[in-house]
């Protein structure tokens, strides 16, 4: 789906792209073989601020980009205060099945809990929080931030027995 366009072949007498008046085998033909690939991580980051909401959520909830690429993304929503965009990402990052459970992954779980909190839709962060539990390894940074999370939640209800039954769950 998200091919890059080839680049356009230069012809050796062509004139340089890079405006200079001289060929191109006497200008940039050498920088352009000396070059670096550029890797992937620097890349994604460009990709994802480049397209429009829908394509952007269509690429992440298809697990195609890696998730430092999505944390920036949402970083940069953050800084913008685009709350409702930044929950549809979110929610797009975390799509089942998971994929994601490592310490970022956990971060941006915390993330999205919050903004849960922060919009009063609880039940929605509920459902988020056991589908976690369900889905996520059970050793991983991500399952415990679920674990620690529920915890609250019942602590809060008063079930302060299952709380504490979280809590250690989450320890080990």
């Amino acid at each position: 789906d998200f091919q890059p366009e080839p680049v356009p072949e230069i012809g050796r007498n062509s004139p340089c792209p890079c405006g200079s008046g001289r060929k191109f085998k006497h200008c940039c033909q050498t920088a352009e073989r000396n070059l670096p690939a550029l890797p992937a991580a620097a890349v994604w980051p460009a990709v994802l601020s480049h397209l429009n909401q829908r394509a952007a959520l269509t690429l992440i909830a298809s697990h195609r980009a890696p998730l430092e690429a999505i944390a920036g993304y949402a970083g940069r929503l953050t800084e913008r205060n685009a709350t409702a965009a930044l929950t549809k990402v979110l929610e797009a990052t975390f799509a089942s099945p998971l994929r994601h459970s490592n310490e970022l992954a956990g971060e941006l779980f915390g993330d999205l809990c919050d903004l849960y909190d922060d919009a009063g839709s609880h039940a929605c962060k509920t459902r988020f929080i056991e589908r976690v539990l369900t889905e996520a390894p059970r050793r991983s940074p991500l399952r415990t931030g679920a674990l620690c999370r529920a915890a609250a939640i019942d602590a809060d209800q008063g079930d302060f027995d299952t709380a504490w039954a979280r809590l250690q769950d989450a320890q080990r």
